[in-house]
């Protein structure tokens, strides 16, 4: 029976060597789980950690958005507020451009009634004088006259649309008077009074006969404006010491 013996022993073998086999796919089988749980240990470790930084990184989002949410809240209060002033600067631009501009009314009408008032001043300095300059020096006398008209009104003989305004008037015998009063002796002034004298006997044809004696007043005349006068005939008067007086005698003829 050496066949069953040699049988029996290649079977023994091969159950050893099955049984080696076995305990070898165990051990790797423990290895391979130990090896697993390791990895499934730092898998979940790493996993953790991951979830703690993402948190992190989250909370971290999360507070940046509040910040900027409240900052961008604050910048929108800030704007309205602007907007706020803004609109408030506007009324109140608007308003001191109102009350500026009555403020230049009120002024001007200040302005106006100063200049009547200094107007009306030196029209009381230069009437008294009319007649002593007269008497002065164009011979005629104070008893002779006859009309003396203040701020007298003349409408046009040949035009009745145009109407003047003459200061003083002094109607002598054969002679006239013809005084304009200023407070300042400006160019245009003299230059519209020349015109107006040009005109005279337009608005007084029933004087064509009487002379015309042109007299500009005002409180102080520069002697440039004195020597204008002059070579328009025009007689200047002004203040002269203690009274007012003729500057220019020379344009007597």
């Amino acid at each position: 029976m050496p066949e069953v013996g040699e049988k029996i022993d290649r079977l023994e073998f091969l159950m050893a060597q099955s049984q080696l086999m076995y305990q070898g796919l165990v051990v790797e089988m423990r290895e391979f789980k130990r090896e697993s749980r390791q990895e499934t240990k730092e898998f979940k470790s790493e996993m953790k950690d991951f979830k703690s930084h993402t948190q992190s990184t989250i909370d971290n989002l999360s507070k940046e958005m509040k910040e900027f949410k409240d900052e961008m809240k604050e910048f929108k209060d800030e704007m309205k507020q602007d907007r706020i002033e803004m609109k408030q600067d506007r009324i109140e631009m608007k308003q001191d451009r109102i009350e500026m501009k009555q403020d230049r009314k009120e002024m001007n009408r200040k302005w106006g009634d100063l200049a009547n008032k200094w107007g009306t001043i030196m029209e009381d300095m230069v009437i008294p004088n009319i007649k002593i300059i007269a008497e002065k020096y164009f011979n005629c006398n104070k008893e002779d006259c006859q009309r003396f008209a203040i701020r007298f009104e003349q409408v046009n003989s040949t035009d009745k649309k145009k109407k003047k305004e003459f200061d003083i008037i002094a109607v002598y015998s054969d002679k006239i008077i013809v005084n304009e009063t200023k407070a300042s002796p400006k160019q245009d002034y003299i230059d519209k009074f020349i015109k107006d004298i040009a005109d005279f006997y337009d608005y007084f044809p029933e004087y064509q006969k009487w002379k015309v004696i042109p007299l500009f007043s005002s409180l102080y005349i520069p002697s440039e404006t004195v020597k204008y006068l002059t070579r328009n005939k025009i007689y200047a008067m002004a203040m002269k010491e203690d009274t007012m007086d003729i500057l220019n005698p020379e344009v007597l003829i």
